[in-house]
């Protein structure tokens, strides 16, 4: 495994102003709303920037700004960088949402492991609870254009983890025979599954 490995100050700023252009393109005009994170002593830093609804996508775009600074720790074959960010829909932003996002953000950095496309997360308990909330699933970004999930930082690809909410016994299924069947059946329902305000 490729231990984890945070970038320069120099590149941190790089990356930001990479990852916002590619943000601002492909999702809309970056403005206020962006969740600094306050936790100044957390690596790497996770910000959150808040895309609201268009006629196109009636619900928010929420994704993570910060975790693609450092690479997780991913296996040594080389096929990923190790570089990701996430990105969730949600009906309307809630407090729970941005801790959800932050805290999966930071999990592979505390644990030394990685996610990626079709890995499956439980969250900490006591925020399922909190969120109403089973279980995640870590799709590619499905619903947005094609070229989104194209943004490189410093020669290394990011790629972009749609976190997608499943219930128990979908959390099963993918356990035990993979996730392809409700891969076709969230596609096939036109529109991204989103985060509820519950």
């Amino acid at each position: 495994m490729k231990p984890p490995t945070l970038n320069s100050k120099k590149t941190l700023d790089d990356g930001m102003e990479i990852r916002e252009q590619h943000y601002a393109k492909y999702l809309g005009k970056l403005d206020d709303r962006i969740l600094h994170s306050a936790d100044v002593n957390e690596n790497p830093h996770i910000d959150i920037y808040q895309f609201p609804p268009t006629t196109q996508k009636p619900y928010w775009t929420l994704l993570t700004g910060g975790m693609s600074d450092a690479r997780q720790c991913v296996p040594s074959d080389g096929w990923m960088s190790g570089r990701t960010e996430l990105l969730m829909y949600a009906e309307e932003p809630r407090d729970w949402m941005f801790e959800l996002l932050k805290r999966t953000a930071e999990m592979p950095f505390r644990n030394g492991s990685f996610v990626h496309w079709e890995h499956t997360y439980r969250p900490d308990i006591n925020l399922a609870k909190k969120a109403n909330l089973g279980s995640l699933l870590f799709l590619p970004p499905l619903f947005e254009d094609p070229h989104f999930n194209t943004l490189r930082i410093n020669g290394d690809n990011v790629d972009l983890l749609w976190l997608l909410p499943i219930a128990d016994h979908e959390y099963q299924y993918v356990i035990h025979r993979g996730s392809q069947l409700l891969i076709e059946t969230i596609l096939q329902a036109e529109r991204p599954r989103i985060f509820s305000q519950s």
